[in-house]
């Protein structure tokens, strides 16, 4: 039940707006369907990934969650930790 409850705090304020973040960027740049979909693998891949520690490490979550929301830390950065595949698609929006 805590577990669940860090997972929420991690996504409410992190895993989210990030995705609403990276679909916005990707509908403005226009990109190609190869990087829409390396994307949207990241996203599915890298905040279940996220997810997950966050349920096993809920003092890194509440961490992350707090320094993400007060711009410590970038959320992009956090997920292109979680993969190369994500570092990439992080790395072609970032542009």
């Amino acid at each position: 039940m805590i577990g669940d409850f860090i997972v929420w705090i991690l996504a409410t304020f992190v895993l989210n707006p990030l995705q609403a973040e990276l679909g916005e960027k990707l509908g403005s740049v226009q990109s190609s369907a190869a990087i829409a979909q390396q994307v949207q693998t990241c996203l599915s891949t890298g905040t279940a990934a996220l997810a997950n520690r966050a349920a096993s490490e809920p003092w890194w979550a509440i961490s992350t969650a707090f320094s993400v929301s007060v711009g410590l830390s970038d959320a992009r950065s956090l997920l292109a930790e979680t993969s190369p595949e994500c570092a990439a698609a992080a790395g072609l929006l970032q542009n």
